[in-house]
């Protein structure tokens, strides 16, 4: 049998299965628990400071985000505040993807 878990809630679980085999009076237990945790992660700064930049010029810097945690972490990076001019000033690359435990 294979048994699939997947949840949105943190917290530890414990489930009991009751399986009852055709041709069979008795049932057959099995006890299902664990704890699911979210992820933790961090950038390697606290703050990205451009100092004076060119007009209409690039300007890039790089920062590493790392999962901290013993689980796989998928994210999404935006800046929320960007787009309010005509062009997006901010471009993050790769904005999305999947960092393995301890990436």
């Amino acid at each position: 049998l294979d048994i699939t878990f997947c949840s949105d809630i943190l917290g530890e679980f414990s489930e009991m299965f009751n399986f009852q085999l055709q041709g069979s009076d008795d049932l057959l237990s099995c006890q299902i628990k664990g704890h699911v945790v979210g992820p933790t992660f961090n950038f390697d700064v606290d703050e990205i400071d451009f100092g004076v930049v060119s007009y209409s010029f690039m300007h890039k810097k790089t920062i590493t985000l790392s999962n901290t945690s013993d689980i796989p972490m998928e994210y999404v990076l935006s800046v929320p505040q960007d787009g309010t001019f005509v062009k997006k000033e901010f471009e993050i690359q790769p904005s999305q993807g999947v960092l393995q435990a301890g990436d």
